[in-house]
């Protein structure tokens, strides 16, 4: 039998990868079951091994198969106590004959396995993974032969409906055997490895001390295709159907959170925070707004228990971090919760404690007035919390955090409400900032804000038909004009001076 090849004529079967999910939903009873006999068939043997050789043997697929049977005793094995007593030889012939370079036999002897793993089912786990490593191997080496790819993953999805119940009780010895899949040239070796270990993940009992584990190991190697490779499988492991996700979200979601808030390495929190930043990205690219709660809400909710329970201010800014990604994505379309959201924002700014939650804070809410200002109708809110976020994150009042304060105000300019509400939170902050301190430094960043402000409302041009008019109410700011105008006035004498020396 010849190997359909991947080649450029359209004419030949190209290969298409099936989803691990579609695999093991193909996968029957019958297939999984062992010394079953099939509707309508009668056996004559016990085995099916012997069966599957017995049929080979009829179609003569030449010497590379001939080679395998007489490295077995095939003709004893007729029984499940026969094959029981020679499974060793058996494996070790079928792995060397798979691993020959060059050999017609391949899709051959995949089948013979897929009878030796339904007769062996339980006894076939000693042999699991070095089989495992030599069916990645072949598909590594047989990327363009169609047939030996969608039986080499036919197997592997086999392998692993049948013997999940073993394979979780040593998750993290698995993820180091598929860490070497990560960083495979194959593309649809690297999405086997995700979609593969995630349905693991769902089935395991220890979620949180597994996903810190793989935070760990993340950090640990620094390898982008690693860290991807997190990504992908915990992506799957909450990725549903039909653009939903999966019934297990809340737990899993839930798990890979709190077992990154639990770190204590800030390398290897940071790394989780990646890991997880990437995760929300593709979640909010995959399922619809309908379904998307199933994931938002999970982040509200524990964002919800953190605040309530006073935690540090690292975990709230974890936290904030993850609905960046739903509030700036896909222009927000996704995201199905902006009120409740902002609502926590407002909260968030009236603790005076939470004083230094870093910049992604300000910005969330800068994203969220300006990706949702069509949904917040209350003046007095949205003041609210501009100026106290921007006071809280001044309670130490030098450079960096005037400059982030007024790099919040300036996101905000683009805000169809902003001259109209929220200029008075920029008065209260700058007269707040100049009674604190006075340097040359501070003053910077808030003259660079107007500077900003003005030209966007106001654009310099060439000729002016009409008459300037006031787009805010400068009353507020006296006390920032008079001391821009005094030193207008000093760096202005002190110009005439050079000019008269």
């Amino acid at each position: 039998m010849g190997k359909r090849t991947l080649v450029a004529d359209t004419n030949e079967k190209q290969f298409k990868y099936v989803s691990f999910t579609d695999q093991i939903s193909r996968i029957s009873a019958d297939t999984i079951s062992t010394r079953l006999k099939l509707p309508g068939e009668v056996y004559e043997h016990e085995t099916y091994f012997y069966q599957a050789v017995a049929k080979w043997n009829d179609l003569d697929y030449g010497d590379d198969y001939k080679a395998f049977l007489d490295d077995i005793p095939y003709g004893e094995l007729a029984t499940y106590a026969q094959l029981l007593h020679y499974q060793n030889q058996i494996v070790d012939a079928l792995r060397h004959h798979l691993l020959i370079p060059g050999s017609k036999a391949c899709i051959t002897l995949l089948e013979l396995s897929v009878a030796l793993i339904r007769d062996l089912n339980d006894d076939f786990y000693p042999h699991l993974w070095d089989y495992f490593d030599t069916i990645m191997i072949l598909l590594d080496r047989s990327r363009h032969e169609v047939d030996i790819l969608e039986t080499g993953f036919k197997i592997l999805a086999i392998i692993f409906q049948m013997h999940w119940r073993s394979i979780v009780t040593s998750l993290r010895k698995t993820f180091v055997r598929f860490s070497n899949l990560f960083g495979s040239n194959a593309h649809y070796i690297r999405r086997f490895a995700a979609e593969a270990f995630s349905f693991l993940l769902r089935k395991s009992s220890t979620i949180p001390k597994l996903t810190q584990f793989l935070y760990e190991k993340t950090a640990e190697e620094d390898d982008k295709n690693i860290k991807d490779g997190v990504v992908q499988l915990l992506f799957n492991g909450i990725k549903g159907t039909h653009k939903q996700f999966h019934s297990k979200t809340n737990e899993l979601l839930t798990g890979y959170v709190e077992s990154a808030l639990g770190l204590d390495n800030g390398h290897v929190r940071d790394m989780a925070l990646e890991v997880l930043l990437d995760v929300m990205k593709l979640c909010v690219h995959w399922a619809k707004v309908e379904y998307s709660k199933n994931v938002t809400e999970v982040l509200l909710r524990l964002l919800s228990e953190q605040l309530s329970k006073k935690s540090a201010e690292s975990n709230i800014r974890f936290l904030l971090n993850l609905f960046v990604p739903w509030v700036t994505e896909r222009h927000g379309k996704n995201f199905a919760h902006p009120v409740e959201l902002f609502d926590i924002l407002k909260l968030i700014s009236a603790k005076q404690h939470l004083s230094q939650l870093d910049y992604v804070y300000l910005s969330l809410i800068a994203k969220t007035l300006i990706t949702y200002s069509s949904k917040f109708t209350d003046p007095a809110a949205i003041r609210q919390v501009i100026s106290g976020s921007a006071k809280n994150y001044l309670s130490s009042i030098n450079v960096a955090s005037v400059s982030s304060v007024f790099s919040f105000f300036t996101e905000l300019i683009d805000l169809s409400i902003f001259d109209i509400w929220c200029v008075s939170s920029v008065a209260d902050i700058v007269n707040f900032c100049l009674k604190q301190n006075f340097g040359e430094e501070i003053l910077k960043p808030i003259v660079k804000f107007f500077a900003i402000y003005c030209i966007k409302r106001k654009p310099f041009l060439e000729e002016i038909t009409e008459q300037r008019k006031l787009f805010f109410d400068v009353a507020p700011f006296a006390k920032l004009r008079d001391i821009i105008s005094k030193k207008a006035s000093l760096a202005h004498g002190a110009q005439d001076e050079l000019s008269n020396d």
